[in-house]
């Protein structure tokens, strides 16, 4: 996977959130906890519809 650099700026709830999580899952990288979070919200996303489309 590439790599890109980016400039964030983040209210302290959502600071302080990324934090947590990565105390949580012992990562030292502030960018693999946000591209973990965002994976982890991908695969809710996909089981949700894949739920709707079941009913």
């Amino acid at each position: 996977m590439m790599k890109e650099r980016m400039k964030l700026s983040l209210s302290s709830e959502v600071k302080k959130y990324i934090q947590s999580y990565m105390k949580e899952y012992h990562l030292s990288s502030t960018g693999d906890a946000i591209s973990r979070i965002c994976q982890e919200h991908e695969e809710a996303q996909k089981k949700e519809d894949d739920s709707i489309k079941k009913m």
